[in-house]
């Protein structure tokens, strides 16, 4: 029964570490998803700039959406 409980332990810590390694890829994920969510909004502001920009003070229509700025 010992070694069968010393198997069993050894296991459930490469069990553990196995998803230690897969919570820390997921936190490197979720953080490159947070930068490139960052960067999507920087692009869109100035998207949104560029449009007040060309289009100040009329109406538009920009990807099929009219547009008033």
């Amino acid at each position: 029964m010992s070694k069968a409980a010393n198997v069993v332990s050894e296991m459930a810590i490469v069990v553990s570490k196995a998803a230690n390694v897969v919570s820390e890829m997921a936190i490197v994920v979720c953080e490159t998803a947070n930068v490139v969510s960052e960067a999507a909004i920087v692009v869109s502001e100035i998207a949104i700039a560029t449009l007040k920009t060309l289009f100040c003070g009329q109406n538009t229509t920009f990807a099929g959406v009219r547009v008033v700025f």
